[in-house]
């Protein structure tokens, strides 16, 4: 189907399928994000406890600065949705 004059209301609403798609597809991308921010910081954190050998306390601080670093890059990527 073209995008003509005729049918206007086809033209919306594809407009709004493809603004939608957008919508989703950086959601999902932020859902892989917040896996790889607490995954690469864990481990870093993992791998210091193992090679200061303490009890697991930078494996939480890495857990906890992925958290915290994701949810300023959620913020910042959804910001507009607040307003």
């Amino acid at each position: 189907m073209s995008d003509s004059p005729e049918h206007p209301e086809r033209n919306q609403s594809s407009k709004d399928d493809d603004r939608e798609q957008k919508e989703w597809a950086r959601l999902s991308q932020l859902a892989f994000e917040f896996i790889g921010y607490i995954g690469a910081l864990g481990y870093g954190g993992w791998w210091l406890d193992e090679r200061y050998g303490t009890d697991g306390r930078y494996l939480l601080w890495g857990l906890l600065l992925g958290l915290v670093a994701w949810i300023y890059r959620f913020l910042r990527e959804t910001w507009h949705l607040f307003k």
